[in-house]
């Protein structure tokens, strides 16, 4: 057999090889497009509405009366009988409401000032031997007049308790020193 000779024309090898290059290089390509195509874009935001503002007009507060000393003397004292001496003995809140109404609703034409001084005296139930009884007595009543919403305001007035000797057992003497109050500028003497 005669050799064979060597065809000079290109082989389908070759032609096949760079086919192949050339269809991955599409498929890339493809993906490529794909991919870039499929990144998600986030929505714009909702613009949340402005809030309409609503300005309430502010009442012009009235100037506190100007306090120009306290009574030498005082205007008002009165004695209570309590109907729970031993609930405001122990400061019980309900005898102190109690208690503190019943001042409220004897001060009269007073209601209206401020109070600078309260003593208040408390009777004992053993008559003249227990004065601690008085004094309990006494601070449960200021305990109820301290936590009233009427003109004896912790922060201005000052509470003295004391024993009253005479004083029976459920009863409860209100002595009141009030400011002198001057609704204008200065204190006229």
């Amino acid at each position: 057999m005669p050799p064979r000779s060597r065809d000079e024309r290109p082989t389908p090898v070759l032609f096949g090889a760079a086919g192949w290059l050339f269809a991955d290089l599409l498929l890339a390509l493809a993906m490529l497009f794909l991919v870039a195509n499929s990144v998600g874009t986030y929505p714009k935001p909702r613009p949340t509405p402005t809030p309409t503002l609503y300005v309430a007009p502010t009442p012009t507060p009235t100037p506190p009366p100007l306090i120009c000393g306290i009574d030498q003397k005082p205007d008002y004292s009165q004695v209570f009988t309590t109907a729970d001496p031993f609930g405001l003995s122990a400061k019980n809140g309900g005898a102190e409401q109690v208690f503190a109404n019943q001042v409220l609703g004897t001060l009269g034409p007073n209601a209206s000032r401020t109070a600078g001084l309260v003593q208040v005296y408390g009777g004992s139930f053993n008559g003249n031997f227990d004065v601690q009884d008085g004094l309990n007595l006494a601070n449960g009543a200021i305990d109820g007049l301290q936590h009233s919403h009427f003109r004896y305001a912790p922060s201005e007035t000052l509470f003295q308790a004391f024993w009253g000797g005479q004083l029976g057992g459920n009863q409860v003497e209100v002595v009141v020193f009030f400011f002198k109050e001057s609704s204008g500028t200065n204190c006229s003497v």
